[in-house]
């Protein structure tokens, strides 16, 4: 977040900047999908 805001601040590269927010909202959102995922298939083989 500390690197988006740096790269907001200096707005010289607008379009990079957005691509790297979404890379990086992608990349969280995907993460937290595989670790809801893993949880639930470790509570089913629990079960």
């Amino acid at each position: 977040m500390i690197i988006a805001c740096f790269i907001f601040y200096f707005d010289t590269r607008s379009s990079l900047a957005y691509i790297l927010f979404a890379v990086g909202f992608f990349s969280v959102g995907i993460g937290i999908l595989l670790g809801f995922a893993k949880m639930v298939s470790d509570d089913e083989g629990n079960g």
